[in-house]
């Protein structure tokens, strides 16, 4: 009887130490499955962050796309006042070679204009020299006349070559002034186009550094991201580790269930039996004692 008591009570304590067991394991499925849902809620948030982060650098790439041809047309702009900066000075250059060739046929005139009065001014001293022949002094006189009007007559054209010289140089003088106003405006188009060429560049090194700065981001986020996918795998196989351990502890528990049942039918059957001996040995003491009284 004292066995059957121990067996019970073993079979009960087993049973109420399955059942905290179980409890235990249930409340730590519980808490650890709300650590996965937090877990995993987080990481939703942080992909929605990525792909927050993601778009925005998608639209930096687009800004860049559009800086870039800005700048494409900016150097295009500027190739092409660069051409006409040097088609510019190639014209300037002409014409100062041009005005070149006009000083030195302008010299070459005075040069022939100074000979030509040298001459005459010998020819006068000679005619003087000559003053005791009067034939040869008429015949030099005439040949000096006549030298007079071929010099007069040279002068004229040499006078009228200088004057129109005088207008090329002074239209050549204009061209060039033109020329250096063009090339003036040029240059200051040009440096603001230098100007705009180093904000843009500016611009794209902040872009480019944003870039870098969200591409840095991504990895991170990239990075925390596969963490937390280490992690929730580490936390289901935790999940699925503890699903087995509370399967086993269910077992367990119905097997000590199982053997609770058993010893109870056992010790109703052991009841029974104790009944049904005390039964007999009443009889037997009521057969004793009606003996007895007889």
């Amino acid at each position: 009887m004292d066995s059957i008591r121990r067996c019970l009570v073993e079979q009960t304590l087993l049973v109420e130490e399955a059942d905290a067991r179980n409890a235990d394991s249930i409340n730590k499925v519980r808490l650890l499955t709300e650590e996965v849902n937090a877990q995993v809620d987080e990481k939703i948030a942080s992909r929605h962050e990525a792909a927050e982060a993601t778009n925005q650098l998608t639209m930096v790439l687009s800004r860049a796309e559009e800086l870039a041809i800005e700048l494409e047309t900016s150097q295009a702009c500027l190739r092409e006042r660069e051409s006409q900066l040097d088609n510019a000075h190639a014209m300037i250059q002409a014409s100062e070679d041009e005005m070149s060739e006009l000083r030195y046929a302008i010299e070459r005139l005075e040069n022939t204009l100074n000979h030509t009065l040298e001459e005459r001014e010998a020819a006068l001293a000679a005619a003087g020299d000559l003053s005791l022949t009067l034939s040869l002094l008429e015949t030099h006189k005439t040949e000096l006349e006549r030298e007079n009007a071929n010099v007069k007559g040279e002068s004229f054209l040499a006078s009228k070559r200088a004057d129109e010289l005088m207008i090329r140089v002074e239209t050549a003088h204009a061209s060039l002034r033109e020329k250096q106003a063009q090339i003036e405006a040029s240059s200051s188009k040009l440096s603001a186009s230098e100007v705009k060429m180093s904000q843009y560049q500016a611009k794209i090194d902040n872009l480019e550094q944003s870039l870098r700065n969200c591409h840095q981001e991504n990895v991170d986020m990239v990075r925390q991201s596969t963490d937390l996918s280490h992690e929730i795998l580490l936390l289901k196989d935790q999940k699925v580790e503890a699903g087995r351990a509370f399967d086993e502890a269910k077992q367990q528990l119905l097997l000590a269930r199982k053997r609770a049942e058993d010893a109870a039918v056992e010790i109703e059957e052991f009841q029974r039996q104790l009944a049904q001996k005390s039964e007999s040995v009443r009889e037997y003491i009521s057969k004793i004692e009606e003996n007895e009284t007889e």
